[in-house]
């Protein structure tokens, strides 16, 4: 799939909110999938790596959705 909508990237920073890295990894990972509208587990996994890569970076992702700083989970990027 292409380029991620804003919709898609807010939705993806809320659900990475709402299940914390706590959580088992896959099934973090599911729920976050299912609150992201028209992406997979995996889509959305790649996703937040990309945002963490590039906020360590210090520059913005591409795609085109910034996200004002709020992709960090707590360091729970791994998808097992």
């Amino acid at each position: 799939q292409g380029a991620w909508t804003a919709e898609q990237q807010a939705c993806l920073q809320r659900a990475l909110k709402e299940f914390p890295s706590t959580m088992d990894t896959s099934e973090r990972w599911n729920k976050i999938a299912e609150a992201v509208p028209g992406r997979s587990k995996k889509e959305c996994v790649a996703r937040f790596k990309e945002l963490k890569q590039a906020l360590q970076a210090g520059g913005a992702p591409g795609g085109g959705a910034t996200d004002g700083g709020g992709a960090t989970d707590g360091g729970g990027a791994t998808d097992g």
